[in-house]
């Protein structure tokens, strides 16, 4: 049964009934999403990802999962994606905070 290696730094946040776990630092650097759905982690392969983070955040917002920022592999990223269970999608908003890393972000109630 496969599981998510061994990380530090990573970024976790629930959507409906799993939980999603991008990033962090493994020791392979890898942009790797994972869901957990109380019993069974599952490796997602979606199309596009999210360039390899670390001290990233992540949160829920509506259907989605929000992911913002962290410490790239040469530069501190200041760019948006979400997850909507299969797919992630890079935003582009008009406006953007600065770059940042080991920010946290919330889930609105």
């Amino acid at each position: 049964m496969p599981s998510a290696d061994a990380r530090q730094d990573h970024a976790m946040a629930a959507l409906g009934t799993k939980v999603v776990l991008f990033g962090g630092d493994s020791g392979d650097l890898a942009n790797d999403t994972w869901d957990w759905n109380g019993a069974t982690w599952r490796l997602r392969t979606p199309a596009s990802s999210p360039a390899w983070r670390k001290r990233h955040a992540m949160a829920t917002l509506g259907s989605k999962v929000v992911l913002f920022g962290g410490a790239g592999r040469a530069a501190i990223l200041n760019d948006l994606w979400e997850w909507d269970g299969e797919t992630w999608m890079q935003r582009t908003p008009a406006n953007s905070p600065p770059a940042r890393f080991g920010h946290a972000l919330a889930t609105l109630g």
